[in-house]
């Protein structure tokens, strides 16, 4: 199993949070091409004689194997597949394995790895279904399974179908053994709450990830776990808990690479003005220096008006933000008047003699 964080989501009136990802399909993808338990071996003649859909199924995974194989390249997120090729492999694999009609096919692993390929090119709906059908087939190993009831959560993310989403990843979190990857899943399982406006299971959710992490981890998920659980936090109206956390993440991850880095991205896109709105007034109240200070509260200004502007009428956390405009411009407008007055300086004490 991929260890990445690899959750996306679509757009929806009334969805806005930051989402965990590392590029489902890379990361998605490079599991079937470097599990050995789905890797398939070049078939053979006796292949060929004793089931010839068989030997067709194995030699069209095969070559989609093949198309897909420079995609198994990473390094955390570092080392990236650009799009261009990356879709270029996987619209190649499609096509072997449509060629055999894998989407009929009595091996789930083979309808599995057409429903990677079909994801990769936002195919989502027969993504979906194809997912469903590997979930659902008792004959496929457990392992797989699980890993295919969280992408195919993915696919439903993007569809927009929330409470599918949340229902196939309560079904990918019992099916799967790895600690790891269970916390990648309860996170994940949280973003969608966030996006479902349950704030209160949220935060449940991503506090059960890094209970988990905790035991395996401290530098992977962790980051952008805290992050995600501090802005549920300033959404349940917390925003001293919400600081504090993201200083947590800060401390494991000091320059947000990975809040800003090709493994995470927005959706809806403007959601990272309000991370950033965040992440802003936490330097300006710890910052030493004033106009390092003045800085990052402008900065922070900037951040919330933009999402403001961006977001819809109908978004579920638009009040949260107007009232956390309100207060950093007081915030504000108090430390710079501050800043502006001159600290009065002390009359010399008269001496003897003078």
């Amino acid at each position: 199993m991929s260890s990445v964080g690899r959750l996306t989501r679509p757009s929806r009136a009334g969805s806005r949070r930051g989402l965990l990802m590392a590029l489902a399909c890379v990361a998605g993808l490079a599991t079937i091409v470097a599990s050995s338990s789905l890797a398939f071996a070049t078939p053979s003649r006796w292949a060929l004689a004793r089931s010839p859909r068989e030997y067709a199924d194995d030699l069209a995974a095969r070559q989609a194997e093949q198309s897909l194989l420079a995609q198994s390249q990473i390094d955390d997120g570092d080392a990236l597949v650009p799009l261009d090729q990356s879709l270029l492999n996987a619209s190649r694999a499609r096509e072997t394995l449509r060629a055999v009609h894998a989407e009929t096919s009595s091996r789930g692993v083979v309808r599995l790895l057409l429903a990677k390929t079909n994801y990769l090119l936002h195919r989502y709906d027969e993504a979906a279904v194809l997912y469903e059908s590997v979930v659902s087939d008792t004959t496929v190993a457990v392992p797989i399974r699980a890993g295919a009831y969280d992408e195919l959560a993915i696919a439903y993310a993007r569809l927009g179908r929330v409470e599918d989403e949340i229902a196939a990843y309560d079904s990918a979190i019992a099916f799967e053994p790895d600690l790891e990857t269970r916390a990648l899943y309860l996170s994940n399982q949280a973003e969608a709450f966030m996006v479902h406006g349950d704030i209160r299971r949220a935060v449940t959710g991503y506090r059960s990830a890094l209970t988990v992490l905790g035991q395996v981890d401290q530098h992977g998920l962790a980051p952008t776990t805290l992050w995600s659980l501090g802005v549920a936090l300033d959404r349940s109206g917390d925003l001293g808990a919400a600081l504090d956390t993201i200083a947590v993440a800060r401390g494991i991850d000091p320059n947000d690479k990975r809040i800003h880095g090709p493994s995470w991205f927005f959706v809806p896109d403007y959601d990272e003005d309000y991370y950033d709105a965040l992440g802003h007034w936490l330097e300006a109240r710890r910052a030493t220096d004033t106009d390092l200070a003045m800085i990052a509260y402008e900065h922070a200004l900037v951040s919330w008006k933009s999402y403001l502007v961006r977001a819809p009428e109908t978004d579920l956390y638009r009040r949260v933000a107007t009232r956390r405009l309100e207060a950093i411009t007081a915030e504000y407008e108090a430390f710079a008047k501050k800043a502006r007055t001159p600290t009065p300086v002390d009359e010399p004490t008269p001496r003897d003699g003078r």
